[in-house]
């Protein structure tokens, strides 16, 4: 009986990718699953990592996009590799050594690493290099003005940007209707990312220019059009460290209740965790490391 041929590596890629795409699946019971499954064997379980399992489009378009870049370079320079499973761990190593010594950013490397481990099932420690340390001051991307952008032609967008902390998703849907008041605060209902929905608090610093805007939008939506280089990042930045200043602001220190933990940075900045906390819930994310890292400069 002849030999099962596998197809081309790159077709072994995509076959990977497809069997481990999770989508509509709850994480969290995926992640609790796994948890249990490393107190039973008594390894080291990984918060961040569930081994075999996709949940999202995005993580399965990256993980395909590295893996093809991967098999290419592979085909080349090991050509005798036909079935991916058998690839060396070295091999990967190799890759990556290389990419570091391009002068790539360890964000660009780290990213690379985690999806091959993905395509791998294993971690990326497993390739036997030394990632390097993601700083701060290495960010390039989305920390300064856009070029090509005017942001005294689009300064009602700038204005919105950094009021809200939104994402270009929720710009596409957002209208007056999605703006309240609750407890006094002025708050904004903001649809994104999937349908995922949450209510988020603006900046005291626009909230009168906001209320202003909202008269002038009756009937229509909030941002009829913008342009593709809208740098909504930086925007989100800005919301960020605008929001944070104004809970420190107002926080109660002297209360009884409340406990001062701190969140110490790599380079040597601190958070208050409690205001991370509530940071990353308005940014719509689940790590204040997260916002520590990318947002708050």
């Amino acid at each position: 009986m002849g030999k099962r041929r596998s197809g081309s590596l790159k077709f072994q890629v995509f076959e990977k990718v497809d069997s481990m795409k999770c989508f509509g699946q709850k994480k969290h019971s995926a992640k609790q699953a796994e948890k249990e499954r490393c107190k039973i064997l008594g390894i080291r379980w990984n918060p961040s990592r569930i081994p075999g399992k996709i949940f999202s489009w995005r993580t399965a378009d990256i993980v395909k996009e590295k893996g093809l870049n991967f098999v290419a370079w592979e085909k080349e320079n090991h050509p005798e590799m036909k079935i991916l499973k058998e690839i060396h761990r070295e091999h990967v190593g190799e890759y990556l050594q290389l990419r570091i010594d391009k002068g790539l950013s360890s964000w660009t490397i780290r990213q690379d690493a985690s999806a091959l481990a993905k395509l791998f099932d294993c971690e990326s420690k497993d390739f036997g290099v030394e990632i390097p340390m993601r700083r701060l001051q290495d960010i390039i991307k989305n920390t300064g003005p856009v070029k090509d952008f005017n942001y005294k032609k689009w300064a009602d967008l700038v204005n919105l940007g950094k009021a809200c902390g939104m994402r270009r998703e929720s710009a596409d849907v957002l209208g007056p209707q999605n703006f309240f008041i609750q407890n006094g605060i002025l708050m904004v209902h903001l649809v994104e990312k999937g349908g995922k929905a949450r209510n988020v608090p603006i900046r005291l610093e626009y909230r009168e220019w906001i209320l202003a805007f909202i008269g002038k939008r009756k009937g229509q939506l909030m941002v009829e059009h913008y342009p593709n280089r809208t740098p909504w990042h930086r925007f989100r930045q800005d919301y960020a460290a605008g929001l944070y200043k104004e809970i420190e602001a107002r926080l109660d220190r002297t209360h009884p209740n409340r406990k001062k933990e701190l969140y110490r940075c790599r380079d040597g900045r601190i958070f208050e965790c409690d205001i991370l906390l509530e940071v990353s819930f308005a940014l719509g994310h689940n790590r204040i490391d997260v916002v520590a890292s990318n947002y708050l400069r």
